[in-house]
């Protein structure tokens, strides 16, 4: 037994090692697993979202006995997409290349955890998934009544529900193109006095805003 314990111990370590090592190259690594088989020979996308998806920034691979990987240096808020048909059946996951190891599941509901800001992303995941069950069982006993009291009350519950994860998720991360893109999305989900708290974030937000009105203004001037 003591043995068999020593033994589990160096693994530890030196999976923490390399952890510790991949986060200090600044590299990160994918690694990711499908529920079944149904994907072999599949091909899966990491996709930017907050640049544009082009042949030089898309990466792909193919999984090969339900596990797939992928590595790189550059630190985006990417998407992991499969081809078609299998989209249909397995979630796309939001994830952060930063430096580490990522360990990926896909599923009907998928995770994505194993570094830092993927962590707190999964964690507010969770939340936002369990609140949108709640809202589709409401909306079922409210017979499809949007405007029903009591389904508005259930949804303005579960909003706050929300916006209470999301400024966790935000005071727990640095201002970068993932938060900004998680302050746009629910912004109006949080209290104003929350809003205030987030000062930098607002900032970037604003400043990400100005960029975009000059590009769009230098476009029409050409």
């Amino acid at each position: 037994m003591r043995k068999l314990f020593f033994i589990f111990s160096v693994l530890c370590l030196f999976a923490s090692c390399n952890q510790k090592s991949d986060e200090a190259s600044g590299k990160f690594i994918i690694e990711g697993e499908v529920c079944d088989n149904s994907c072999d020979s599949a091909q899966i996308f990491l996709v930017p979202l907050t640049e544009p998806a082009t042949h030089e920034t898309v990466d792909s691979v193919y999984i090969i006995d339900g596990k797939f990987r992928f590595e790189g240096t550059k630190t985006r808020v990417s998407a992991l997409r499969l081809q078609m048909p299998h989209r249909l059946k397995f979630q796309e996951l939001l994830v952060y290349t930063e430096p580490g190891t990522i360990k990926v599941k896909l599923a009907e509901i998928g995770s994505v955890t194993g570094t830092k800001n993927n962590d707190l992303i999964q964690e507010w995941k969770t939340t936002q998934e369990a609140c949108l069950k709640a809202r589709e069982k409401a909306l079922e006993l409210y017979d499809g009544n949007y405007e029903a009291p009591g389904y508005k009350a259930v949804f303005d519950s579960l909003n706050n529900v929300v916006g209470e994860a999301t400024y966790k998720f935000l005071k727990s991360t640095d201002v970068n193109p993932l938060s900004n893109m998680f302050y746009r999305n629910y912004k109006s989900s949080m209290r104003p006095e929350q809003i205030k708290d987030l000062a930098p974030h607002e900032e970037y937000y604003q400043h990400m805003l100005d960029s975009l009105r000059k590009a769009k203004e230098a476009e029409k001037t050409e």
